[in-house]
């Protein structure tokens, strides 16, 4: 073989080599640029997921927030209209009891508590207290009962008020302790919550 031929051959198997070198460069070039990409994109979707979790957690507390501030609303509006209609309710009641004191059942009635006070007491003095407004009633009670009936000092609503002193005890039937007991302990179940 000729120098030249000898130098061709060197030539050649260089260039072969130097190819073979530079493809497996690249191909392992590639494969890192690939691997990298690989892993960019599990970043990236493991990065959009977590943002994914902390935007629905804010959008849930968001809403959570606003459903719980329309509740206290739809309560506080529910509770000024329970309080409304009770304060009709009872402002119609207080209509009638003061219709009823006009009544011949309300003197009856009247007849009825000192009969069960006098018979509560037995033996015992009893003193039966009207309302200031019930003076009216007064002549005819005291002339068909034998006991210290009086008219209060101040208005108790109608109805009565019996004291026996010996047993230190009071029996009120008084319209306005009555109608303060039921106003107090009243509650409306009324509406479609209560069906």
């Amino acid at each position: 073989m000729t120098v030249e031929e000898k130098l061709s051959h060197f030539f050649d198997s260089s260039v072969s080599d130097a190819r073979k070198q530079s493809e497996a460069a690249i191909e392992e070039y590639r494969e890192n640029l690939e691997k990298d990409f690989e892993d960019f994109k599990a970043n990236i979707d493991l990065l959009a997921s977590d943002r994914l979790k902390i935007e629905e957690t804010r959008i849930r507390r968001e809403m959570n927030h606003d459903l719980s501030t329309s509740l206290i609303q739809v309560r506080k509006e529910l509770r000024d209209k329970h309080d409304e209609l009770k304060n009709a309710i009872f402002a119609e009641v207080k209509q009638l009891l003061d219709t009823f004191r006009h009544t011949e059942e309300y003197h009856l009635l009247i007849e009825k508590h000192i009969k069960n006070a006098l018979e509560f007491a037995g033996e015992d003095l009893v003193t039966i207290y009207l309302d200031p407004a019930d003076e009216n009633l007064l002549s005819d009670l005291t002339a068909k009962f034998d006991c210290r009936i009086v008219t209060s000092d101040y208005s108790f609503g109608g109805g009565t008020r019996a004291v026996i002193n010996e047993k230190n005890i009071l029996i009120d039937h008084s319209f306005d302790t009555k109608f303060n007991e039921i106003l107090e302990d009243y509650t409306f179940n009324g509406g479609g919550l209560h069906e």
